[in-house]
């Protein structure tokens, strides 16, 4: 069994990087392939003198126009990035920027530029109530909801294989695979392209984030991390979620600016990071130079130390090297009382509310805990996420033949076809096969 990283005693300690912008070109004409290249090597130096990281977090813009081929790319280079940073390949998580809409059925949806005008215009009017009443009709309610993603097909292929797609009835994901000394870290992945469309920049701010993806679940021993693309200039809602923010969350990751920058409004408050870009798109703005970071958290009760270290660009260097800021320390306050008491699952109260994922479809939810049994560990969890993306990562036909020898694949037919891979993991949980289905991916 792989160990499980964040169990170690050192920390947990995560890669954060946005807009790559990968175009699908080969290896000779890939724009900045220099630059992805040298923070490869870079990062491989930092691990090679500090110790392994525990995951890579992708703020969006993953592709430059949504391309199949695109993703492929971006897969085979995050994997590279793993690799040189000593961290298992599953543990990669990622959430949609503006690039990684698909133009063509986003303009293909007729009725899509009437729904962003009534957004538009409740957001110009501050009228917020009515910007989540139309995500909760349009998404939810709507039975034509799903085509609204249809421009999110493609990503949607790559974020399933790592187990975070963005759908209309859960466009927000949310994983409790990491742990930090006995401290959970709840890792939430926001959607902040509901709205996004060519003319974001004619109106800014016009994107919505909705309340109902920020209400963030505050379970005690808990570290919060929020993963959203667009930072709060471009969120015309966020007067109205900011407060789950600032009250709930403890460090939140931006992209799309193309430049770092980090600061804490309170004392012992939410850190706001924002990661810059690894790939600025060609004929970009001066100040756009290749940038990424590198966190560290540490328990230090009642606190948590976040450790910032931004690796910018050196044009002189050709390399990536220390940023000018240097590197940053912040402390966030935490309700540390939970930590050391045995885990239990919600209230019977509270069972039908909950709405946190597990770190895989192969771990119970909160809400499926049953009364007295205790919640899977942290090496349960790294484990089954583990196998989870070796899984989802396989060609949907082996994925369907390995239904079939377990005897799992009763009425998988009729299931929505982006989700057969979840759907086959929860029938293997619920028929105890998860032993057998470890010896076929032995063979996969």
């Amino acid at each position: 069994m792989t160990p499980d990283p964040g169990t170690k005693g050192d920390g947990v300690r995560l890669v954060h990087l946005s807009d790559i912008h990968f175009s699908g070109y080969s290896s000779r004409w890939e724009p900045n392939i220099d630059q992805r290249r040298e923070l490869v090597r870079d990062l491989a130096r930092l691990v090679n003198g500090d110790g392994p990281v525990d995951g890579v977090l992708v703020g969006g813009d993953i592709a430059k126009t949504a391309a199949r081929e695109q993703y492929e790319v971006a897969s085979e280079w995050l994997d590279e990035v793993c690799r040189a940073g000593k961290c298992p390949t599953e543990r990669v998580w990622v959430v949609p920027g503006n690039h990684d809409i698909d133009r063509s059925p986003h303009d293909a949806i007729l009725w899509r530029p009437y729904l962003l005008s009534l957004v538009r215009e409740a957001l110009a009017s501050n009228n917020f109530e009515l910007v989540d009443r139309l995500i909760r009709d349009w998404f939810l309610l709507d039975a034509s909801a799903d085509r609204l993603f249809e421009s999110l097909a493609s990503y949607n292929e790559f974020a399933t294989t790592l187990n975070c797609p963005t759908t209309a009835d859960l466009p927000s994901w949310t994983d409790l695979t990491l742990d930090l000394d006995g401290l959970q870290v709840q890792l939430t992945g926001l959607n902040s392209v509901l709205f996004s469309d060519t003319r974001d920049y004619e109106h800014m701010p016009s994107l919505a984030l909705g309340l109902r993806q920020c209400e963030f679940d505050t379970a005690d021993g808990r570290l919060q991390l929020a993963l959203v693309h667009h930072p709060p200039e471009w969120i015309g809602d966020w007067d109205h979620v900011a407060r789950h923010f600032f009250s709930r969350v403890h460090l939140v990751l931006f992209g799309h600016e193309h430049r770092f920058e980090t600061h804490q409004p309170e004392d012992e408050g939410a850190v706001i990071v924002r990661a810059g870009a690894v790939g600025p798109e060609e004929g970009g703005l001066a100040e756009y130079v290749p940038s990424w970071n590198l966190i560290t958290l540490r328990r230090e009760d009642p606190c948590v130390e976040i450790m910032i270290e931004p690796r910018v660009w050196s044009p002189e260097q050709t390399r990536f090297v220390a940023h000018s800021d240097g590197t940053t320390v912040r402390r966030v306050r935490i309700d540390l009382s939970q930590i050391d008491r045995p885990s239990a699952p919600p209230a019977e109260a509270d069972r039908e509310e909950a709405n946190v994922m597990s770190a895989s479809p192969l771990i119970p939810g909160p809400h499926e805990v049953a009364a007295g049994e205790p919640v899977p560990s942290a090496i349960d969890r790294g484990r089954a996420r583990q196998i989870t993306v070796k899984f989802l990562k396989l060609p949907k036909t082996r994925q369907r033949a390995i239904a079939k020898v377990l005897g799992v694949d009763d009425g998988l037919s009729d299931a929505d076809p982006r989700r057969v891979g979840s759907e086959i993991l929860v029938r293997v949980r619920h028929a105890n096969m998860i032993g057998q289905l470890v010896e076929r991916l032995g063979d996969a």
